[in-house]
Formats: C-alpha cells, structure tokens, sequence
C-alpha cells in the first residue's frame, strides 16, 4: 500500500484528456450505467477497494495546488446556487484548525484524508498551510456569525391595526421599507400574515452579480428539481425578463414557512431592502375570509 505523494505522468495525463476522454464517452453512450457511483464495487469490487485506498493514502500535485488554492474537489463540482454547509459549526473549526492544524486535524474531520495526512507529515506544510487555514477559518466564522445575524429575521404577527385597505403592496419613509397589513390586488383582500425583514440574497455572485434597485419588488419560485434543496426557493428580478439572481439561504429559519405559502399559491410580497447588503423584505398574504 503506498502512502505519500504520488509521481506524476505527463504521458498519462495526456492520455486521459485526449483518447481515454473519447473513449469514456464512447462506453457511457453504449452503456448507461458506465461511471456510476458504485458501479466499480460490482465489475470489479478489488480493484475498486485498491482504488479508493490508494487515493486516500495518498496526494498529487493538484492537492497541493487546491490547497495552496483553498479550494478542494469536492466544492468545485457543486452546480450553481448550491448552498455548501460545512460538517462542523465554523467557530469549532475554527479552534481546532488553529489548536492542531499543523497535524492536519482539520482536514480529517473535513473528509480530506489525503491533505491530512499531507499535514500530518510536513507540520502543515511547513506550517504556511496551517497559517493560511488558521487566518482562513477565522474569517469563515466571523463571515458565518454575520450571516446568522442577518438572517434572524424577527417574525411581526398580524396586526389588526395600520391600513385596511390599498393597491399598493408597500409604503415607503425616509429610506425604510413597510409593507403593509392588507392588500387589495384584483378586488380580492389579502391579509398579511407575517413579515421577514433583512433576509439575505445568496448566490448572486454565481448570477452575475444583477444590480438591485431600493424598494424594487422580487419574485420568489420554487425549484423543485433542486438535487441539494427540497425546499430551494429561487429569487428572480423583474428586467426585460424574469432573471435568476440568487436563492434564499437554506439554513433559514423562516424558510420553510415562505416554501409553505409559495406551495400553497398564496401571495407572497419581497422588496429590496438594502442594494449593499443585498437584503429584502419578504410579507406573507392570506386571502381574507
């Protein structure tokens, strides 16, 4: 069993981008099946085992690269608007990567075997990776703990007092954004349920970064073909046509009450809150009895 870093093959590099590409193809045309997960565990279950041995025990130059990258594999696959949860709450590896990062104690829990033991070798490569992880998770739990923040959105109960009846699905004073109790669209009286304020806006950056507009009003969509998300809830602003923009955070709290409203065709209000930090405002109607 070879344990370390692996010799690197140009020939073999070469071969696999070029005439090997062709014929993976070739086989998966023929045979659906070809290059499934767990497929190699019943054409050939030893070769399989000695397979994922051997790329656990052992690291190429590309795990170095990612590493230096602070990148890995794993995340580079995951299609856009994929919200990645880490496995440990960031505060706690944060203290672990900085406690015992230069034995590579942070990549084991993480599921990167080969990096860790990569550290576990070298003092965390030398310790530069250990300091460039430990400066990393730092600024990954403080960006964690400002997320959180944002998206605990204080839930406002419906009020029987404010405005009874309006067209208009907001009011707006000095630069703050109210949505009101009660909306009358189409002659049919909804009722507001509740509201979420300061709910952040995920993923732009996979969409193009779209620039937002204060007070502009958002559509919310289901995904439900979403592989990561049974509850995905897409966000969509209104141009020449409806562009996807970003999602709403997986991990909210409130989300599963908007999914709810959303899948039960009730009305559902957002409007851009703050154009810097992304946010919006999100009421929930009900149609009054």
């Amino acid at each position: 069993m070879k344990i370390g870093y692996r010799k690197p093959s140009l020939k073999r590099s070469i071969k696999a981008r070029t005439t090997g590409k062709i014929k993976r193809k070739v086989k998966k045309a023929v045979n659906p099946f070809y290059g499934k997960k767990g497929m190699g565990y019943i054409k050939n279950p030893k070769r399989a085992v000695k397979n994922k041995i051997y790329h656990k025990t052992t690291f190429g130059t590309n795990d170095v690269v990612r590493v230096m990258a602070g990148t890995n594999r794993a995340s580079s696959k995951k299609p856009v608007g994929y919200n990645q949860s880490k496995k440990i709450d960031p505060i706690t590896n944060s203290c672990i990567t900085i406690l015992f990062g230069f034995l590579g104690i942070h990549k084991f829990i993480n599921g990167q075997t080969g990096l860790g033991i990569l550290y576990l070798l070298t003092g965390g490569l030398l310790g530069i990776g250990w300091l460039i992880d430990s400066i990393k998770s730092v600024i990954d739990a403080v960006n964690d703990y400002k997320q959180k923040k944002q998206n605990s959105a204080a839930v406002s109960p419906m009020i029987e007092t404010g405005p009874k009846s309006s067209t208009l699905p907001l009011s707006s004073q000095n630069n703050s954004i109210e949505l009101l109790y009660q909306l009358v669209i189409d002659g049919v009286v909804y009722n507001k349920e509740y509201c979420y304020n300061g709910i952040l806006i995920v993923g732009m950056k996979y969409h193009g970064n779209i620039p937002l507009f204060f007070n502009e009003e958002l559509i919310l969509k289901l995904e439900e073909d979403n592989p990561y998300d049974s509850q995905a809830i897409m966000v969509l602003a209104k141009r020449d046509d409806l562009i996807h923009i970003g999602y709403i955070a997986q991990n909210l709290p409130c989300k599963s009450v908007i999914y709810d409203f959303l899948k039960r065709g009730d009305k559902v209000i957002a409007l851009v809150d703050d154009i810097e930090k992304c946010t919006m405002n999100i009421g929930l109607y009900k149609k009054a009895n």
